[in-house]
């Protein structure tokens, strides 16, 4: 406490209470016992309670808020303007300001204003349509005292004490939901909360049925009320055509203006911009590649296919990688670019916690297997810099752009991706499955990769990859939709790599009978780990893994009449007009 004194003086109340004190020696010095010196004192004292109340309320409350930025980050990252072109088009750098979803931001408002004290929504919806950055919008928009950040990994347990201590209302705000494994200890603290402050927790994930579908299971029983009432908020695509032009426009100067480029001229930049059905992400992606390329190129730029402008922008990402592996610190100078970015692909696919993990993740690849220690952990190092994974694996932001370059690569590098997938372990395998999964929703072409992910499956990731396989290449619909639902032919093969995975034994079910029946088999016995994908039909899974697939079913329940009588379950054909069932 003195050395607060050196810095700022006494405060008032300390001042008060030494005069008060020299004052009265100085009267009992020189004359008897006054009431006047009698009330000094007490006054003196009671100044130096409230100081002393005050001052530690004070200390205590910066101790608190210390405590809850270690499990909040802040929503908006200042940019250091050494990234790459994709971290332009990251939500929480703000290029661009949010446009067209004042509607959601009022439902998201109203649900933070509600009295309940703790609450949870999903924020639902297809790669690049703007989830992320309506979350943090949202946010932001919150009026004091409300405090708002994305949960730290690992902070779960932490998170509600440390917010319950501040006193303040709070958003905890969770991207890839379905991703973090922290998110159902997260419900189980959360569900026990009651009385002040506040507390909401806003999921976002591009599958909120699925997400919430996977939670019931691995909650307690005490906080199912909360995944049950959980509201999903599903986002689409939206803005006509006039609204994508004059979006369009202004992506394109906001752009211009960060990197100090005059922007193209108005006329240029005039006409239909992609598809009506392209997510506001593809809409900045073109944006973007309008200013980072020749200014008569803005025409073309604004027809292009969606997957050849993110390969576009991916060149000026990769400038990016060679500019910043030139540095002498990072002594990466004997690896190749090729090498280079086959690294930044392994941490992406596989994952890894540490340096340490890094280091064997990257010996994956064949260029590095013998390779020097001290360059593979440079490279190790390099990696984290352009892309800190938080104690996970790499993830190149935005999402849909990671998951482009990850489907890619793995097809067009089939050994790579051999080399890649072999012998995970059950972390990396998990961290694997959710990165093609998720790519796989959005780019198909990945399919064969994820299926041969597929062959390590235990009971568990099984269920976990037909549920958001399944979910997600149907045609993110929202629960109102009336059936048929329709998906595409992709979809419905990818049911049928599946199904040659899974597939049940011939006799499980009644003739004609409901598919899956909900009861298991007289002689179900357990499907282990060892069990080969090739050995052949039927198999044999147990009771536990037959009520998984039972609850599966009901999702992906096949249409009655989408295979023969009496033929094989799936069909390697699809149907004239296949269905998707409801969720």
């Amino acid at each position: 406490m003195s050395r607060r004194w050196e810095r700022h003086g006494l405060p008032a109340g300390v001042s008060t209470l030494l005069g008060v004190l020299v004052g009265a020696l100085t009267n009992l010095a020189t004359a008897g016992w006054s009431w006047g010196l009698w009330i000094g004192l007490m006054v003196a004292v009671g100044c130096w309670t409230i100081w002393e109340i005050r001052l530690r309320a004070r200390e205590q409350r910066a101790a608190a808020v210390q405590v809850r930025d270690r499990v909040l980050t802040p929503l908006v990252r200042e940019g250091s303007g050494e990234g790459g072109a994709f971290d332009l088009l990251v939500a929480d750098r703000r290029m661009v300001p949010l446009q067209g979803r004042r509607t959601e931001l009022e439902i998201l408002r109203e649900w933070c204003d509600s009295e309940a004290p703790a609450g949870v929504l999903v924020l639902s919806g297809p790669a690049g349509v703007g989830k992320t950055r309506l979350g943090l919008e949202s946010g932001l928009e919150l009026p004091s005292p409300w405090a708002a950040g994305w949960l730290r990994p690992g902070q779960a347990e932490a998170a509600l004490p440390a917010i319950v201590d501040c006193g303040d209302p709070a958003l905890i705000v969770i991207d890839d939901a379905d991703a973090r494994s922290e998110v159902p200890r997260l419900l189980n603290a959360l569900a026990g909360h009651s009385g002040q402050p506040r507390v909401r927790l806003l999921l976002i994930t591009r599958d909120g049925a699925g997400l919430l579908f996977g939670l019931r299971p691995r909650v307690a029983d005490s906080a199912r009320w909360l995944v049950q009432d959980a509201r999903v908020l599903q986002l689409g695509v939206h803005g006509g055509a006039g609204d994508r032009e004059r979006w369009y426009a202004l992506a394109v100067g906001h752009f211009a203006r960060e990197r100090g480029v005059l922007a193209p001229s108005a006329a240029s930049l005039a006409g239909a911009v992609g598809a009506g059905d392209e997510p506001m992400l593809a809409l900045q992606a073109r944006a973007l590649l309008t200013v980072l390329a020749a200014s008569q190129r803005s025409g073309a730029v604004r027809r292009l296919p969606v997957d050849q402008v993110i390969e576009e922008l991916f060149s000026h990402e990769q400038a990016w990688w060679e500019a910043s592996a030139s540095v002498d610190r990072w002594e990466l100078s004997g690896l190749g670019a090729e090498t280079r970015e086959r690294g930044i692909l392994a941490l992406a696919v596989r994952g890894a916690a540490d340096e340490d993990a890094a280091v064997r993740v990257l010996r994956r690849v064949p260029d590095l297997a013998d390779a020097p220690e001290v360059q593979v952990r440079n490279l190790a190092r390099w990696v984290s810099g352009r892309y800190p994974s938080g104690g996970a694996g790499v993830r190149i932001k935005p999402d849909m752009f990671g998951d482009w370059f990850v489907a890619d690569r793995l097809t067009r590098h089939p050994a790579l991706a051999t080399s890649l997938l072999s012998d995970m372990d059950a972390t990396e395998l998990r961290w694997a499955l959710a990165v093609l999964t998720r790519a796989a929703g959005a780019f198909p072409t990945v399919l064969s990769v994820l299926t041969q992910a597929w062959q390590a499956l235990d009971r568990d990731a099984i269920e976990m990859a037909i549920r958001s396989l399944v979910l997600y290449h149907t045609a993110q619909l929202g629960p109102t939709s009336p059936p048929p639902w329709t998906i595409s032919e992709s979809a419905w093969r990818s049911w049928v790599s599946i199904g040659r995975l899974t597939k049940p034994p011939a006799k499980r079910s009644p003739s004609g009978g409901p598919w899956p029946p909900t009861t298991p088999p007289a002689n179900a016995t357990s499907l282990s780990p060892s069990t080969s994908p090739t050995s052949p039909p039927p198999w044999t899974i147990s009771e536990s893994a037959w009520r998984s697939w039972v609850s599966i079913g009901r999702l992906t329940k096949p249409p009655a009449k989408r295979s023969p009588c009496g033929g094989p379950w799936p069909p390697t054909t699809p149907p004239t007009s296949p269905t998707s069932p409801r969720p």
